[in-house]
């Protein structure tokens, strides 16, 4: 058996990036402790547990944005 999880990393480059790893057909994901307004950079790749102990990582998607918040 195979477990297969999406990781998603978002740093606002303000403290530690925040992680998460959610299950696959996960649509939608908060991340509270990321500051909104601000330059954000995003990573994900997928993960596999192996049956044996090991895993393997997709390659890196990553993306840099700067969002502007909508809050007043």
């Amino acid at each position: 058996a195979f477990h297969t999880a999406l990781v998603v990393i978002l740093d606002d480059h303000h403290g530690e990036p925040v992680a998460r790893t959610v299950s696959l057909n996960t649509r939608e994901l908060t991340f509270d402790q990321v500051r909104t307004g601000t330059e954000v950079t995003v990573q994900m790749a997928i993960v596999v547990d192996t049956a044996d102990g090991d895993y393997l990582i997709s390659d890196i998607l990553e993306q840099t944005w700067n969002r502007p918040s909508n809050r007043a």
